[in-house]
This record gives C-alpha cells, structure tokens and sequence, in this order.
C-alpha cells in the first residue's frame, strides 16, 4: 500500500495588470511630477540664490581683508571706479585666491575660499593660466573698490531699470566695496541682480 501523500495542490490565483491599471498608474506618475517640477525648479534657485549672496558678502570681506592686510585695494592703478570682472580679463581672482598677480599679493595669502565650480558655474572655474570665479548662472560677479579713497562708491542702482529699486536709490554708497551679480536673468541693472548693499 502506498503511504505517500500528494500534496493538495491549490489553485493560485494568478492576476496581472490590466492595461488601463497601467495607464492610470503612469497617468498619476506623471501629475504628480508635473507638479514636483516646478517646485524643485523654484528651490533649485532659491538655492542658487543664496550661494551667489553668500559669495557676494564673501568676496566683499576678502576684499576688506586684503586693504587691512595691504593698506591698499587689489587695483593694478588708477582712480577709476568702474566695475571690474572676476573674470580673466583683470588679476582680481587670482590675487584674492592666494597668487602674486602683477605684484598685488607678494606675501601669497589666500583671502577668498571659494569652491571650484561645476560645469563651469557656481565658483572657481579655471581658464587656462588663470582663474575666473563665477555665480551658479556661469556670469562673473563684479566688484567695484574705492579706488580714490573718498569713502563712497557711485550707486549702481541707479540705472536699475526696476523703478522699486532705481527711484529710491541714493547716488552714492557710503562703502570702499560695492559687488554684484546679475543673478537668473543674467542682466545688469534688474530685479533680480544680487548685491552687497541692500
């Protein structure tokens, strides 16, 4: 006599997805991303924003403890008070960043740390010999010094072409450093640029 039992089989229940299960499951997917897109965009900015601030103030500071350093500003001559670059057209990077450029940082003290930038935006971005140092929309950011020594610096608000900020504005600012970046729109003298004295 045979003492083996079979097991009992039971019938599973084998179910799949139904096509329009499917659709409706991507359908909400994608609502919901259309919605998280904007948000993240928004933050992504935001974020952006307060990097370039930081760096704004950043570089104002290393700029202040350089003249305390030096009793002078990084400025190759001259009295003129027009904006300068943080780009390869002038040594200001480089001597903020530790280097002897045209003799401005002999002793090689590094004022400004800032990060090397990524895909050529949000900081340090290398240009062959030398070093720019740009916001996170890939623009220099750009800094102008009291190159005469009269204690305040031609307001560039003033040729804001937002009324809410031009149209208050006082001529001139009473600070040795004034910087700047254009911020999103990667225009001067709009709403959104991102400065020092406000």
């Amino acid at each position: 006599m045979n003492t083996h039992h079979k097991p009992k089989q039971h019938a599973e229940l084998r179910r799949g997805f139904t096509l329009i299960e499917i659709l409706v499951v991507i359908s909400i997917i994608a609502i919901l991303a259309s919605l998280a897109f904007p948000v993240a965009q928004s933050v992504m900015q935001r974020a952006y924003k307060v990097r370039a601030q930081a760096m704004v103030m950043g570089i104002k500071t290393a700029i202040g403890n350089y003249q305390t350093d030096y009793n002078k500003f990084p400025l190759s001559g001259g009295t003129s008070e027009t904006p300068i670059l943080t780009d390869d057209t002038s040594d200001l990077t480089a001597v903020l960043i530790g280097q002897n450029q045209s003799n401005l940082n002999p002793k090689e003290i590094r004022f400004l740390d800032a990060p090397i930038g990524k895909n050529n935006r949000g900081g340090l971005i290398s240009t062959g010999a030398s070093w720019s140092l740009v916001d996170s929309w890939a623009n220099p950011y750009s800094v102008i010094m009291d190159a005469n020594y009269d204690n305040v610096i031609d307001n560039p608000d003033l040729s804001n072409e937002d009324q809410n900020v031009s149209s208050g504005a006082p001529p001139q600012l009473p600070t040795q450093v004034a910087v700047y970046c254009y911020g999103q729109d990667g225009e001067q003298g709009t709403r959104d640029d991102i400065v020092s004295w406000r």
